[in-house]
């Protein structure tokens, strides 16, 4: 009876563990980090055409500076993610990862736990190791882009992931000088767009369209610093409650389209004279910026009001919002 109960309770404990392998944002991360990986790789294949073979191109996915940029990747990813605390979380989407994108040929990703957890108990701390060289490329890499990827006009200028599209390429061609400049006008656009259409960043720069007043300049916003601060919170609120009760990941179109509401339901209620798309575009990037942590002691707290599921959904009806 005493080895039955703490059976159930161990099992019970181990469940709790997984319970985010339920979660659909899991699966979605799994799939969008393996979308900036596939992007690079796809475009390789492009640029390189008959310049490279099959089984010369497994060969080079296959090796530990791959695997290992991979594993940086994916976990500077999951980092920016409600997962980022949770040692779990990381192991198993880096095993997902590279079980998706057919790295060593794995049968399951958990054909792929032994050289994840070998990595961070040897290979982390060896600066000569390819693994922790492939690592440490991916990791800053993908940090650096995201710092830019919060400015519209800087994100089409940039892709994340282009380290790895580089290192083919040389590998593929090691006695040509390769200039990053060698990446042309149309493979960039297709790559780019690609990556903003699977974000939603596209639609969301027609969301941005529908605001008539453009604003004179790139930094000339018309509302005050404190409502944007303010209004920035709300939307960040809201996205964080939608999420959690859905367990899905809200497009960037449909965060742009619920602040255009929002303001224009307030420039309705006399709130504000007027906005512009500087105006929105600021408060998508405060709301973008605002620490999860502050966020779940935000819509918990009681001051000035707690701020759930059924506030979020009254706030949409108030203001038209439809997903």
């Amino acid at each position: 009876m005493f080895e039955s109960i703490i059976k159930k309770f161990k099992t019970f404990k181990k469940e709790r563990r997984l319970s985010f392998l339920k979660d659909k944002r899991f699966e979605q991360y799994v799939v969008m980090i393996c979308k900036l990986i596939n992007l690079q790789i796809d475009l390789c294949k492009e640029h390189l055409s008959s310049k490279i073979t099959k089984p010369k191109l497994k060969t080079i996915l296959n090796s530990d500076w791959v695997y290992g940029y991979i594993l940086g990747t994916t976990m500077a990813f999951i980092n920016e993610t409600y997962l980022r605390r949770k040692t779990r979380g990381h192991l198993f989407a880096m095993i997902s990862v590279l079980h998706n994108l057919g790295i060593r040929d794995s049968k399951k990703p958990a054909d792929h736990s032994i050289t994840v957890w070998d990595y961070f108990k040897k290979e982390h701390e060896n600066k000569d190791s390819e693994y922790q060289k492939g690592f440490t490329v991916g990791w800053d890499e993908y940090k650096n882009w995201l710092k830019e990827s919060k400015d519209l006009k800087k994100i089409k200028k940039k892709l994340p992931c282009l380290e790895l599209y580089y290192h083919i390429v040389k590998k593929a061609r090691p006695k040509s000088t390769l200039s990053k400049k060698e990446l042309s006008d149309k493979e960039f656009e297709k790559a780019k767009n690609s990556l903003l259409e699977a974000t939603g960043m596209n639609a969301a720069e027609e969301e941005y369209k529908l605001i008539k007043n453009q604003g004179s300049g790139e930094f000339d916003y018309s509302l005050p610093d404190t409502y944007l601060n303010s209004a920035a919170t709300l939307i960040a609120k809201w996205r964080y409650v939608k999420e959690e009760h859905s367990k899905t990941y809200l497009r960037e179109d449909n965060v742009v389209r619920f602040i255009r509401l929002f303001l224009e339901r307030e420039k309705k209620g006399k709130y504000i004279k007027d906005f512009n798309r500087v105006d929105a575009w600021m408060i998508w990037s405060l709301a973008m910026a605002t620490p999860r942590d502050l966020l779940v002691k935000l819509v918990k707290t009681k001051i000035p009001e707690k701020f759930n599921i059924k506030d979020a959904k009254n706030f949409e009806k108030e203001i038209g919002y439809n997903d």
